[in-house]
């Protein structure tokens, strides 16, 4: 199913975790796409904020 332990970092070096790979939903819940676009969001959203300072410190706001 979907019942795992949450992970303690959805990024590593260049490389960034969003929708079901960050946080796993139920497989007839309907939710992957949803959540992947919210995450999308939610990065674009760090990137605006601190884009400029480092990928690093966009990963970190959006964890």
């Amino acid at each position: 199913m979907s019942n795992r332990n949450p992970l303690s970092k959805w990024s590593h070096g260049h490389l960034v975790l969003l929708g079901d790979a960050a946080h796993p939903m139920l497989q007839y819940a309907g939710q992957g796409a949803a959540q992947a676009l919210e995450d999308a969001d939610a990065l674009v959203s760090a990137y605006k904020k601190y884009g400029s300072l480092s990928l690093d410190a966009v990963f970190r706001e959006y964890e």
